[in-house]
């Protein structure tokens, strides 16, 4: 919500700022889970084969994707640095603005 107005505007949001958010969010929905299964694709099928399905936990699937689990303490600590940094400038904003 916060970068909103840049996407308004036409600028673009850094991908950085993103990044960390979404790798907390897929850490969360993840980690520990079990219970994924996964088929191979295949182009014919063959009417009454049964594809053969692998199970799949969430630890593998975010390694498969790069996410890493050391680094959900340094992803929260950079959102708590961002949001300290977005309300002290627009608390500085309102204080310089009624002046």
């Amino acid at each position: 919500m916060s970068l909103q107005g840049c996407m308004h505007r036409g600028l673009t949001v850094p991908p950085m700022l993103c990044r960390y958010g979404f790798e907390a969010l897929v850490y969360n929905e993840y980690h520990g889970a079990t219970g994924f299964f996964f088929t191979p694709y295949a182009q014919k099928r063959i009417p009454g084969a049964k594809l053969p399905s692998v199970e799949v936990d969430g630890d593998t699937i975010l390694g498969t994707f790069g996410f890493e689990t050391e680094n959900i303490r340094n992803n929260v600590a950079v959102l708590v640095v961002l949001l300290c940094a977005y309300l002290t400038i627009t608390l500085l904003l309102l204080i310089f603005k009624r002046h």
